[in-house]
């Protein structure tokens, strides 16, 4: 396998190209920080069919780019051990009020720094949720709350689910929505 890179500049940003050639087929591209970008190419492929190729996805390179650079900074353990305990008492408090209102019955509650869920809940009737509900504003955490709480009954996403939460919560599709917009930056903040 060998490598090299090239500089280019893309709609008048530089950027360092990092290549790797391989026995590969087809070319992937991965942004790094920096900004850098890693390409893994075939043997045959010259710096020119490269650049071309780049120039092509300038647009939606740029636009990563930017998201890479507006990214929040990651968190410490200590910081992430002060949300899991904030978690602990706000979290449990909400579940104890929903429950109520629901009229349902839970095992236990864990708080974990997750990289890919909000909540869930088990065939156990555990609940689970996630420390960085606490870097959402409070609307959202009643929405991850009720969901999961309704998942107590429901165990799957079916109408009757969706009917359920909304008897409790009739706009959980504007945090629903929340969460698709903004909830992946917030993940992106656990190391």
């Amino acid at each position: 396998m060998k490598s090299g890179s090239f500089n280019l500049s893309l709609q008048g940003r530089d950027i360092v190209c990092r290549v790797q050639y391989s026995a590969r087929k087809s070319i992937a591209v991965k942004l790094l920080d920096g900004p850098e970008i890693s390409i893994s190419c075939p043997f045959f492929t010259s710096k020119a069919q490269l650049k071309l190729m780049l120039e092509r996805k300038s647009e939606q390179l740029i636009k990563l780019l930017d998201r890479q650079q507006k990214a929040l900074p990651r968190l410490s353990d200590e910081e992430l051990s002060r949300l899991k305990s904030q978690a602990r008492k706000d979290i449990t408090r909400r579940v104890e009020q929903y429950a109520t209102i629901l009229g349902l019955e839970y095992e236990r509650i864990a708080i974990r720094a997750q990289k890919s869920r909000w909540g869930s809940c088990s065939g156990k009737m555990n609940l689970n949720f996630n420390c960085l509900l606490m870097l959402c504003p409070e609307q959202i955490r009643d929405y991850v709350v009720v969901h999961e709480l309704c998942h107590l009954k429901e165990m799957n996403h079916s109408k009757s689910f969706w009917a359920l939460v909304e008897t409790v919560l009739p706009d959980y599709r504007e945090q629903r929505d929340w969460l698709k917009k903004y909830g992946t930056e917030i993940i992106s903040r656990i190391r």
